[in-house]
């Protein structure tokens, strides 16, 4: 069994974060049902990655602050030799806190991103087709031209 198989398996589809990556991306939106659908489905995942993009924040954080400032702190108070004795541990917690938690959250975050950035693209594309062939009221264009208009346009950067 592939790593995170099992986890995948386990979710439920009803949690915005249990979504196996890209199970969007083989749906297009054809009516504006299935327009309105997807764009509350990339609403509720921009939340996601936005909740992602602070976790991210603390855990580095936490990282300097509890590990790598203190033993920098103590290094400078120190004699080399209790320097290089202080900065040993720090630097392999700080390594292991890098490896099993930062990491895999800053892949998350960055598949979420690139699925919400995909699902965006697609929902952008139909919009205007889809409002002038369903002759989508007015203030029902507006509407969804507002929301659509909450994603960045940028890939890297902006909201996400």
């Amino acid at each position: 069994m592939r790593r995170g198989a099992r986890n995948q398996q386990n979710k439920g589809a009803q949690d915005p974060e249990a979504m196996p990556d890209g199970l969007f991306r083989r749906y297009t939106a054809d009516t504006g049902r299935d327009f309105d659908l997807l764009l509350t489905r990339a609403e509720e995942l921009l939340g996601v990655v936005v909740r992602d993009r602070r976790h991210l924040l603390v855990l580095r954080s936490l990282q300097f602050v509890v590990v790598l400032a203190p033993a920098l702190l103590l290094a400078a108070l120190s004699a080399p030799p209790a320097a290089a004795i202080a900065l040993a541990p720090a630097l392999a917690v700080a390594a292991l806190v890098e490896k099993y938690a930062v990491r895999p959250a800053s892949r998350r975050r960055s598949q979420r991103q690139t699925e919400l950035t995909e699902l965006v693209d697609g929902l952008r594309e139909v919009f205007v087709h889809l409002a002038t062939s369903e002759l989508w009221p007015t203030s029902r264009t507006r509407q969804a031209r507002s929301r659509l208009a909450r994603f960045s346009v940028e890939e890297r950067g902006g909201l996400w």
